[in-house]
């Protein structure tokens, strides 16, 4: 495997897609990698994650590799990212967990079956948002879904985009309001509490 590792040719090899050359690399790095994402990431399945986001990532990019050594510091820093951006995301969840109304968190502890209830709120929750970003404007739901769903920064959202940064704010809060007011219509009053946290942080 190292040999293959070493061969001159390995790094054209993957710049033209080649299936064997990327089970070299994964062969080679796989493990390493995932190492560093098990040392960051708590949880081993998002750790593979990160890794196999790593190698899809490569993939995509894999004609702008210039050396092995490119690509070695390429996955790195992509499966470090990733595995970054993971923790930050889960942490944002325990907070929001932690701030849920006391009232839920009683009745979580009183019945069984709690885990179904989620599930139903969760359902409630994706058809409520969908139903309001599917009458508002394009704009609107691009700026909800790259600001707020994604966490981008807003530069990042209005390069992309073609406006100001005030008008990705205006866009991504407009589209939530759309979602408050489908929410209280629906009568989803802890998915509504829910939604005003996330927002906050």
């Amino acid at each position: 495997m190292e040999q293959e590792y070493a061969d001159p040719l390995l790094i054209e090899k993957i710049r033209r897609g080649e299936n064997q050359a990327f089970k070299v690399v994964m062969d080679m790095l796989k493990d390493r990698l995932a190492v560093m994402a098990y040392a960051l990431l708590s949880h081993h399945q998002n750790a593979e994650d990160a890794v196999a986001h790593g190698f899809f990532k490569l993939f995509q990019h894999r004609e702008k590799m210039e050396s092995m050594q490119h690509v070695e510091g390429f996955l790195h820093d992509t499966v470090q990212h990733k595995c970054l951006e993971g923790r930050r995301k889960d942490r944002r969840r325990k907070e929001l967990w932690a701030l849920r109304p006391a009232w839920m968190a009683r009745s979580e502890a009183a019945e069984k079956g709690g885990e179904a209830d989620q599930k139903v709120l969760k359902s409630e929750l994706v058809y409520c948002i969908q139903s309001a970003l599917d009458r508002m404007p394009a704009q609107w739901r691009e700026a909800y879904q790259l600001y707020i769903v994604e966490d981008r920064k807003a530069r990042e959202v209005a390069d992309r985009m073609g406006i100001s940064e005030q008008t990705v704010r205006q866009y991504a809060h407009r589209a939530a309001g759309e979602i408050y007011g489908e929410a209280v219509s629906k009568g989803l009053h802890i998915l509504l509490i829910l939604w005003i946290l996330k927002m906050l942080f």
